[in-house]
């Protein structure tokens, strides 16, 4: 019985591991191609500098990253650079700062226009002890501070972005999680068969990858046929894709369907990393039970154990030295009662 639950949560961990890589490959499609990380640096950027933001943004030295960035956005046709270091961004924005009227620098942060910027970098001159170098060391703790809290946005945003994707994927390869877990505790050779997969997957010891392409044709043939490579013929089995007579018809199956939809897009948000680690984790556990078969039993016995050289037990030790000779020789001290 254990056994069979560990097959059945086998299978459906590595069903919800390729979605997991197919979705994940989705978004770096989207994010790639319309600059989204592109975009949250600018608009980070625009939330710090405000007024100054247009000038910051025009500096050669920031235009060069922009340059730089080999991918433009496939909307605008622009290119937008996706991070910077802080000891660029305290230089460049040092260097617009001199371009203001007055004479130190104290002087010239008087003369800035946006009344808000104007009272953050007074306080960071404040901290700064009176000195260009603390000014610069403040800008780099104030860029490290909200970047930080902006790199947590930006996943927070990821997570909705591969929800929904997941969703999307799942209603058009009919991978409901629901049906897939219903598919696989009815028919045992299909639980073997994945159990079978799922070893060669975790023998590899790496987490599987669709391959990049710079044509999108090319990387979106590559994402469809990854999960055939991965699947085969097991697809059909397991109620993916549509072609099967006997899919949901009446309303309580479409809401089960719906809700089995929604669990595969929750899932898929956890990341490709996770469901490989708990997939390795399964699969040990139930080599343990000798619910492996003999290879994956030896592969995960060959990463346990010492591989020892042949003969090596016949090889003599060696003499003791005198102090181990009179350690050997001493009676040990009676135990106390």
């Amino acid at each position: 019985m254990m056994l069979t639950i560990l097959s059945i949560a086998i299978g459906l961990i590595l069903v919800l591991l390729l979605m997991s890589i197919l979705s994940s490959t989705v978004h770096d499609i989207i994010v790639l191609f319309l600059s989204l990380r592109g975009k949250h640096l600018q608009t980070t950027l625009r939330g710090m500098l405000g007024g100054m933001s247009a000038t910051f943004d025009g500096h050669p030295f920031f235009q060069q990253l922009r340059s730089a960035e080999s991918k433009k956005n496939w909307l605008t046709g622009t290119s937008l650079p996706t991070w910077i270091q802080k000891e660029t961004f305290s230089a460049i924005l040092h260097d617009e700062l001199q371009k203001l009227e007055g004479g130190n620098l104290a002087e010239k942060i008087d003369n800035i226009q946006d009344p808000n910027l104007k009272e953050l970098m007074g306080f960071l001159v404040r901290e700064s002890n009176g000195t260009v170098g603390g000014f610069k060391t403040q800008l780099e703790n104030w860029f490290d501070q909200v970047m930080e809290r902006s790199a947590d946005y930006f996943k927070q945003s990821t997570k909705w972005r591969l929800f929904f994707i997941g969703l999307a994927l799942s209603a058009i390869l009919n991978a409901d999680t629901v049906g897939i877990y219903r598919a696989l505790s009815t028919n045992p050779e299909l639980r073997e068969k994945m159990v079978k997969a799922a070893e060669q997957i975790a023998a590899a010891d790496t987490l599987p990858v669709i391959a990049r392409d710079s044509s999108l044709k090319n990387y979106i043939g590559n994402a469809k046929g990854f999960l055939s490579t991965q699947l085969g013929d097991m697809q059909s089995p397991l109620g993916l894709g549509w072609n099967e007579p006997d899919q949901a018809k009446s309303i309580p199956d479409w809401l089960v369907k719906m809700f089995g939809f929604i669990l595969t897009g929750i899932a898929v948000t956890f990341g490709a990393s996770f469901w490989f680690d708990l997939l390795k984790k399964i699969l040990s556990l139930k080599s343990s039970m000798g619910g492996g078969s003999s290879d994956t039993d030896s592969n995960f016995a060959g990463r346990r154990s010492f591989n020892m050289p042949e003969g090596i037990d016949g090889e003599p030790i060696g003499e003791l030295s005198d102090e181990h000779k009179a350690k050997k020789a001493t009676a040990p001290p009676p135990l106390k009662e």
